[in-house]
């Protein structure tokens, strides 16, 4: 379903918005901690609205409506972006100065997010020295939730010959978050010799594994 615009598209409901929505940030703009609406704003829209007076006239022209039509497209982008760039966006604006100027409400409901369902694995690629590629996989038979399995965390440690090697993941020492399906590891001149080890595990958005 198409999202209904904040910006009436009649005339006459334009210009009560934009009146309202003028004089609203005017007087609280400095509350909000940004600029007035610049002066060639405030005239462009005064010509739309003697554009729209002259349009409602038995003698009206064309060339009238052509201009009152150039005028409305230019108001209505200088509000969009006074009212985007300044307004929309910013937390010192406040639910009920969004009621005051007609926009749209914050969604302030968090987003209920899954916990990761299923298992992922990687095949290794030898891309050079000193160089590894990790394909990440899902684990087939295995449940799947693509809204929850966000992205993967990955875990990993170099040990040396020497070194006990880890029994679980939780033992790996660095780990890495991506969203991407390959995954390149670059390791240093001293790491020659060394085994990489890798647990791989899904993650939501909230880091949950």
């Amino acid at each position: 379903m198409a999202r209904k615009d904040y910006i009436p598209s009649n005339d006459l409901e334009l210009i009560n918005w934009g009146d309202n929505a003028y004089l609203y940030s005017q007087g609280n703009c400095e509350r909000w901690g940004v600029p007035v609406p610049t002066g060639a704003a405030l005239l462009q829209f005064s010509n739309f609205k003697s554009a729209v007076v002259r349009c409602s006239l038995p003698t009206r022209s064309k060339v009238d409506t052509v201009v009152k039509n150039e005028l409305k497209a230019a108001v209505v982008k200088d509000l969009r972006t006074y009212v985007q760039g300044y307004v929309a966006r910013n937390p010192l604006v406040t639910t009920q100065d969004r009621e005051m100027m007609n926009l749209p409400l914050r969604d302030t409901t968090p987003t209920a997010v899954s916990i990761p369902l299923g298992q992922a694995d990687a095949e290794i690629d030898y891309i050079g020295r000193l160089q590894l590629r990790l394909r990440m996989n899902h684990i087939d038979n295995t449940p799947i939730d693509p809204k929850a399995n966000y992205g993967f965390r990955i875990y990993f440690g170099v040990y040396a010959p020497a070194d006990t090697p880890p029994a679980t993941g939780k033992e790996l020492r660095e780990s890495r978050f991506t969203r991407r399906k390959t995954e390149i590891f670059i390791f240093q001149p001293e790491d020659a010799g060394k085994t990489v080890y890798f647990c791989i595990r899904y993650e939501n958005s909230k880091g949950e594994a």
